[in-house]
């Protein structure tokens, strides 16, 4: 990463970067409170930087790439790419693409699987315990709603919702 965990934040050497959310003190965005700071993604780590503060804090993974479910810095990701907001104020959803999976990161920073199953890679719809993803990159979100369409590796494109992809 070589990112030293409250080292400051314009010193901070957040490799391979690619994707970044608002985080809020009440949560994420969207949002009227005042927010925190910008939620950057790097290959194995969420890293946030906050507004008010001179310092780069990992909020989410290890350092190293990987799969685990977990509080903070005891979750492992790999290669994070979408974000969105999947309950306004309460969590976001991302893409781990090289896990194959869609997570679920709350306001504390706990990780889950929201669905998806890690180092299987295929095309299958349904619950979202049945349904598995191809390497999924691109996130966006229905405004309002806890409706996501995903991008895939072959350009395939998936409508997730709170009990189903399809």
């Amino acid at each position: 990463v070589g990112l030293v965990d409250g080292q400051p934040r314009m010193q901070a050497q957040l490799k391979h970067t690619s994707g970044a959310i608002i985080a809020t003190d009440g949560g994420f965005l969207p949002s009227s409170i005042k927010t925190q700071g910008l939620l950057v993604s790097t290959d194995a780590t969420l890293v946030l930087l906050p507004w008010d503060q001179d310092v780069a804090n990992v909020v989410v993974g290890s350092g190293s790439t990987g799969f685990n479910n977990g509080l903070g810095t005891a979750a492992q990701i790999d290669n994070p790419k979408g974000f969105g907001v999947w309950q306004s104020g309460v969590s976001l959803i991302m893409t781990d693409r090289s896990n194959n999976c869609i997570r679920r990161i709350s306001t504390n920073y706990d990780v889950t699987t929201l669905t998806g199953v890690p180092g299987t890679s295929a095309l299958v719809d349904g619950t979202l315990s049945q349904a598995r993803f191809k390497n999924p990159r691109a996130l966006t979100m229905k405004v309002g709603t806890q409706i996501a369409y995903v991008g895939e590796k072959d350009g395939e494109i998936r409508k997730i919702t709170s009990s189903a992809v399809s």
